[in-house]
């Protein structure tokens, strides 16, 4: 128990380390030796709780749309289903990384790397919670599993996805908000899921009035 309880604080270390050089440094500068002397740890002690950078970008990030979650569990007044919960959670997901200057830099560096979301990390949390959450989807909606179907679209939305990202960061989508991004992102998932149409409808005006009326800008990727 001990030792378990000491490789649990050496993994919180290395986050928090790793997150404040991500954001001071961006994600392509900072190396795993920079993590390692910024926690106080062996650069073999790094490597043996995370094997790469990008599953501690993975971490991070799994982190953060998890706290997201959490809030708005705690704050919603109905039960609400995996896809309306995404839904809501996407608009502060988005605008709080991308309204920061650091973050957004983190955040495109990391997605332009295509590693994250796809399963090819080792240890990939956010890859994991995202299949888990398009699989509580379907059956939520009870829709057929789509087997091949599922994988392929997933690739289709990531992709399509992080290409969306990009143009936004490089400001060629200045006439577009945020907002609108993360609900059109949303809907395009749904879709793909075969997520009923009025369902699409009534989970954006859902994902809107929540964020009218809650405040979720406290809830941070990085610092």
């Amino acid at each position: 128990m001990a030792g378990q309880k000491k490789g649990e604080i050496t993994k919180r270390k290395i986050i928090e380390s790793s997150k404040k050089l991500f954001y001071t440094k961006g994600y392509n500068k900072t190396l795993m030796q920079n993590i390692a002397d910024d926690a106080e740890i062996a650069l073999g002690t790094l490597t043996y709780h995370y094997s790469k950078k990008e599953s501690i970008a993975s971490t991070i990030l799994y982190n953060y749309i998890t706290n997201i979650n959490t809030y708005i569990d705690q704050h919603s007044e109905s039960n609400l289903n995996a896809f309306q919960t995404h839904f809501i959670a996407s608009i502060p997901y988005y605008k709080n990384l991308l309204e920061d200057q650091h973050s957004r830099q983190f955040y495109c560096e990391v997605i332009m790397s295509e590693t994250l979301y796809s399963g090819d990390v080792t240890e990939d949390p956010l890859a994991l919670f995202f299949k888990g959450m398009k699989a509580q989807c379907l059956r939520d909606y009870r829709i057929p599993k789509m087997g091949y179907q599922l994988e392929l679209a997933s690739i289709f939305e990531v992709g399509g996805r992080n290409r969306l990202i990009k143009k936004y960061t490089e400001g060629k989508l200045k006439n577009i908000s945020i907002e609108n991004i993360a609900n059109y992102l949303s809907s395009n998932m749904g879709k793909l899921l075969h997520i009923p149409e009025d369902e699409i409808i009534a989970s954006q005006e859902l994902a809107l009035q929540f964020n009218n009326e809650h405040d979720l800008s406290q809830i941070h990727a990085l610092l």
